[in-house]
């Protein structure tokens, strides 16, 4: 007579492995009776463009950003005016540098092509100690290329964010990049001190002036 050989009632490594696991899992997933059972939809994760706020950008040339830094405040105690202030107003951007004696303002109107972005009609501060040190590179790479006669500028992309707003100062040829944390703070009134002191140059009305005899 011929032995069949059969698997059938045997045990296995396999099966030693799955056996407890799977009444483990048999254990978690009962139900006793009586009990309601409620769905609950799995949390949908956030996309990457939900998490990663989009990036406005902007072309400053950069003669503009250094006049400035010639008269922002350094180490002031008034922290919001140790930077260059960056704003749009009317369609044109304008970058103001001051220490609270002297102050620097240039204006420019950016091509028709490019668009204004939102954040620069409420205005940022870029930090003075970071401009000082990014500048010299991005003035070496603001062009890009030997043929372009265009005059050196400089990309300045902001995210906004709830915890920690970035600025990005990128070389138009991309060879360099600074991530700025900008000033948190606001800046002074400086269109009417501009406004105030445009009237004197132009032959405004000045503060009456007492008469005065020499006798020679």
């Amino acid at each position: 007579m011929t032995k069949e050989r059969s698997n059938a009632g045997r045990i296995t490594r396999a099966d030693q492995a799955w056996g407890p696991a799977h009444r483990e899992n048999d254990e978690r997933n009962s139900v006793e009776p009586g009990t309601t059972l409620t769905t609950v939809e799995a949390s949908r994760s956030p996309t990457p463009a939900e998490v990663i706020p989009a990036t406005q950008s902007l072309t400053v040339p950069l003669k503009f950003i250094t006049s400035a830094l010639l008269t922002a405040a350094k180490d002031d105690i008034r922290y919001y005016l140790n930077g260059v202030f960056l704003q749009s107003v009317g369609g044109e951007i304008r970058i103001v540098g001051t220490d609270g004696h002297r102050l620097i303002a240039s204006r420019f109107v950016p091509p028709k092509e490019e668009r204004i972005p939102a954040w620069a009609e409420a205005g940022i501060i870029l930090p003075r100690n970071d401009l000082a040190q990014a500048l010299p590179i991005l003035a070496r790479n603001g062009i890009m290329s030997q043929c372009d006669h265009s005059e050196p500028s400089v990309v300045i992309e902001y995210a906004p964010s709830f915890e920690a707003p970035a600025v990005t100062l990128r070389s138009v040829n991309g060879f360099a990049s600074f991530k700025l944390i900008p000033v948190d703070g606001k800046f002074p009134d400086y269109a009417r001190v501009l406004d105030q002191s445009g009237a004197v140059l132009a032959g405004g009305e000045g503060e009456v002036m007492e008469s005065a005899a020499i006798d020679t």
